[in-house]
């Protein structure tokens, strides 16, 4: 246990440092131990992969990354952690968002609300619209997004998240006026 805490700990120091691939290979070490201890925390395995992944990130190697993410998704999905999954979904399609290639990035975000709206609870159902919107307004896909937007704000307006409703119509705008469709835009707010 505690070289999983040190190891840890030197990986943060390593990245606060810019030393990402130093620190990506000290979280991975840190994920093998937790892998091969007698009782492994598939919590901390998924946290350590993440950090990994976001060294890659931060180094710009964006295909060491996404290779993490998918690893990630499979171990999740392999041994049944359902919960993790959207998380890890999501997480891959930002990857692929961030390079512009918004027809993975959209695929694995609708795989992710798919599964969070079978796990229920409807806030994090709001959040994942949010992101499937947030793709297809950055492909210019904006009445896909408008579509998700008003979903994720229908949701919140119900949930009571005032807040969080009002971040989402002003991401809405955005679109509806590119498209000039501001009609639309004020039926949605």
């Amino acid at each position: 246990m505690s070289l999983l805490i040190n190891t840890g700990k030197k990986a943060e120091q390593l990245s606060k440092q810019d030393k990402y691939l130093e620190a990506a290979q000290l979280f991975m070490k840190s994920a093998e131990a937790e892998r091969n201890s007698p009782e492994p925390r598939l919590n901390n395995l998924a946290n350590e992969l993440g950090y990994v992944g976001v060294m890659f990130a931060r180094a710009g190697q964006y295909d060491r990354q996404s290779s993490i993410l998918k690893r990630q998704w499979r171990s999740a999905r392999s041994r049944g952690r359902r919960l993790m999954l959207p998380h890890t979904s999501t997480n891959i399609g930002s990857v692929y968002g961030s390079r512009g290639q918004y027809d993975k990035a959209g695929k694995y975000h609708e795989e992710a609300l798919a599964i969070r709206r079978k796990l229920g609870k409807e806030a994090d159902v709001a959040a994942y619209l949010y992101d499937v919107g947030s793709v297809y307004k950055s492909w210019a896909q904006y009445e896909k997004a408008i579509k998700y937007f008003q979903e994720a704000v229908e949701i919140n307006k119900k949930a009571g998240e005032g807040g969080y409703c009002c971040q989402l119509s002003s991401t809405i705008l955005v679109p509806c006026m590119t498209l000039a469709s501001t009609r639309q835009g004020n039926q949605i707010l």
